[in-house]
């Protein structure tokens, strides 16, 4: 955990955007790490025990989905001063973001619908998300961050359409990436 903190203390200072998947939701963390990152990116079980451990709120991570937008963008505030992604598997993706910091979006939080797909295997769903958003952002840092999060939603959908995790990851054509 020192060393995510010391790397993401440098990004910060070299005026680096970073992206954290606090994954699994047992990972060792502290709120300080958690608010380091510019933007973290949990799933609901991710969520739910980072509210539970680092700020005291229980929401169960079967019931994140369910919350209202105004409500989850509050739990989002508790977590970090940056942009939250939380992932919601069939549901799509809820996106957070400190109200100065809205990263070229219009408004502070949204949610992003699933894909429809034909899900075989969900496995590596998660690392396709954040491998595509992470990408995107690198390769259009100035586009707005919509555009980040309903490609790397898309790209972890289609991730879904074959079994296994590094094999059913999705080939880009150029026109694509």
């Amino acid at each position: 955990m020192e060393s995510i903190e010391s790397a993401l203390g440098i990004a910060r200072e070299s005026g680096v955007l970073t992206v954290l998947n606090p994954a699994p939701a047992n990972a060792p963390s502290s709120i300080g790490l958690l608010k380091l990152a510019d933007v973290l990116t949990p799933n609901e079980t991710e969520f739910s025990a980072l509210l539970g451990r680092h700020v005291g709120e229980r929401v169960e991570a079967d019931d994140v989905a369910t919350l209202d937008g105004a409500r989850l963008h509050a739990l989002c505030r508790l977590l970090s001063g940056g942009t939250v992604v939380v992932t919601l598997g069939a549901v799509g993706v809820f996106v957070s973001h400190d109200e100065d910091t809205l990263r070229g979006d219009s408004v502070p939080y949204y949610r992003i619908g699933a894909e429809s797909v034909q899900v075989v295997d969900t496995t590596g769903a998660g690392d396709a998300f954040n491998g595509a958003l992470s990408s995107s952002l690198a390769q259009a840092p100035e586009a707005a961050f919509m555009t980040h999060v309903r490609f790397a939603n898309q790209y972890a959908a289609r991730s879904t359409e074959k079994e296994g995790a590094a094999l059913s990851m999705p080939r880009l054509t150029p026109a694509e990436a």
